[in-house]
């Protein structure tokens, strides 16, 4: 999927906390749920959302300048954009300078995703960008019959930019960066129609895109794109290479769109064999929430970016003490402290402690490692290695 909005996510006004999250949009499901999973939003909390890069539609950026919009909005506006193609790209630019012409207010996110949801409700003349180039396609493509039949040495006296300045003003059609759009349909509403609330889990742990190997063979190749969901069984894998028209699994290449565990999407794309890709997603249905959420955490602070290490990692879980309630040294030093004496005795001491200090001691103390997900430590309080230190150390081991 192409990147349509580069955005930051944070608490909102919650002292001590560094809890955040960035994340490209569109995202899939379990994508998007990772990104809730991070935040670890309380009740009552809210989310702050700012987006850093719009990519192909920078013309959206004073749109979306002090005005609120939530993730799941923004989320289904992006999932359109990425379906637009050139032509229906150029006419949502359209649709949004004609919707700001009419001077209702503010553009909201609900009439945003309307008009992307209408593309298709315009023509386009990407020839036009000005009204001398508007006039002269409209004078030569018989839209002005007035000027039907004339030579062609009185044709280049017309005055085209008054043709097309006039056509312009009567049809309500605006230029863009891409050419000259004018609405012909009513807009689509489609708004009231969409699921916006907190996604859903999806029916898949992982989620590929799959495609025919190239042989050269004009007969045999195809640029077929197929989504295929794993854990999958016999008969699923076998109607997958149908449609694809391969013989077998050893023809075919696979790129991770969505992932239960999406730090490991490049890990999965990188697999040997789908054979093991499915094993792996079968043992994701194993895991609860809670399972998924320590799992997500050990890959993080070991650094883990192969799945052989993560199918062996796996197995070591119950090894590591997790806590999601700490996303800050100061946070660490605000539990330690209302560890150490009771709440009342501990609030009135920490206006006068250096609490990110005292927070980085503590997290030194226990050899903890902070992650997204929350801190992390080892049940024997032993230093936390990295797969690249744990791979160096077994191979000293056998020297």
């Amino acid at each position: 999927m192409n990147k349509i909005f580069d955005i930051y996510l944070a608490k909102t006004d919650v002292p001590g906390s560094e809890a955040y999250a960035r994340l490209d949009l569109p995202a899939l499901p379990w994508t998007l749920l990772d990104v809730l999973d991070k935040l670890r939003l309380r009740d009552g909390e809210e989310m702050y959302l700012e987006i850093d890069n719009y990519y192909d539609f920078g013309f959206l950026a004073p749109y979306f300048e002090d005005k609120p919009c939530s993730l799941y909005e923004l989320n289904a506006l992006a999932l359109k954009l990425g379906e637009l193609d050139a032509r229906q790209s150029i006419a949502f630019e359209g649709l949004v300078k004609v919707e700001v012409s009419k001077e209702r207010g503010p553009l909201s996110i609900q009439k945003l995703i309307n008009l992307a949801y209408s593309a298709d409700c315009c023509h386009v003349v990407p020839e036009a960008k000005n009204d001398f180039e508007l006039g002269g396609f409209y004078a030569g493509n018989g839209f002005v019959p007035s000027v039907d039949g004339l030579s062609d040495e009185l044709f280049e006296m017309l005055d085209f930019e008054k043709i097309g300045r006039e056509l312009r003003r009567g049809e309500g059609g605006v230029f863009t960066s891409g050419g000259y759009v004018v609405q012909h349909e009513d807009l689509n509403e489609v708004y009231a129609n969409l699921d916006l609330t907190t996604p859903h889990k999806p029916d898949y742990q992982i989620l590929l895109e799959v495609s025919l190997g190239h042989f050269g063979d004009p007969e045999y190749d195809n640029d077929n794109l197929v989504q295929f969901k794993l854990s999958a069984s016999d008969p699923a894998l076998n109607a997958m290479l149908t449609e694809l028209c391969a013989a077998s699994v050893e023809e075919i290449g696979w790129r991770c769109l969505d992932c239960r565990i999406p730090a490991l999407m490049e890990a999965v794309t990188d697999a040997e064999s789908l054979g093991k890709i499915n094993s792996f997603a079968m043992a994701l249905t194993e895991m609860n929430d809670e399972q998924a959420m320590q799992y997500k955490t050990v890959i993080e602070a070991t650094e883990c970016k192969a799945l052989s290490d993560a199918e062996e990692l796996r197995d070591h879980i119950g090894e590591y003490i997790f806590n999601r309630n700490i996303s800050s040294p100061i946070e660490m030093a605000c539990l330690e402290l209302n560890l150490m004496m009771d709440e009342d005795k501990a609030a009135n001491l920490k206006p006068f402690v250096d609490l990110y200090g005292y927070g980085k001691s503590v997290i030194t103390k226990y050899n903890a490692t902070l992650t997204a997900y929350g801190a992390i430590s080892r049940i024997d309080l032993q230093p936390i290695q990295t797969m690249i230190e744990q791979q160096t150390q077994k191979g000293m081991e056998m020297m």
